[in-house]
């Protein structure tokens, strides 16, 4: 899932690449608005793909908003690994989702190292 300026679309590829280069199926390729005022149905159909992991690219304002939206809809990934065009915020996933967020080209562990359960703020 991302938001479709450049470099969100650009970050979706890139990751859809990697992911099918190390053999593992896209469930689905979503790309969003990111001034929409509603994701409501794209995080529907994330649910609905049931899929393990979600690779979202977002800015902080509509990563957020995808956390509020995912919040509502009890829509819980067993991971999430958020790349943030902006400055990110610890705050990302759900019950029973490990937490991560990946700045520049590092994949940081926001617990430096383990993983732990991280609540959607708000």
């Amino acid at each position: 899932m991302h938001e479709d300026s450049l470099w969100g679309t650009d970050s979706g590829t890139t990751q859809e690449k990697f992911a099918k280069d190390k053999g593992y199926k896209v469930a689905d390729e979503i790309a969003y608005n990111a001034k929409a005022t509603s994701l409501t149905s794209e995080v529907q159909k994330l649910k609905a793909s049931n899929a393990d992991v979600l690779l979202p690219s977002s800015y902080t304002s509509d990563a957020f908003l995808f956390l509020k939206t995912a919040k509502e809809l009890d829509y819980n990934p067993k991971l999430l690994l958020s790349t943030v065009g902006q400055s990110g915020h610890n705050s990302f996933g759900g019950r029973n989702t490990r937490c991560w967020r990946w700045e520049a080209t590092a994949i940081h562990s926001l617990t430096s190292g383990s993983s732990r359960k991280c609540p959607i703020p708000g």
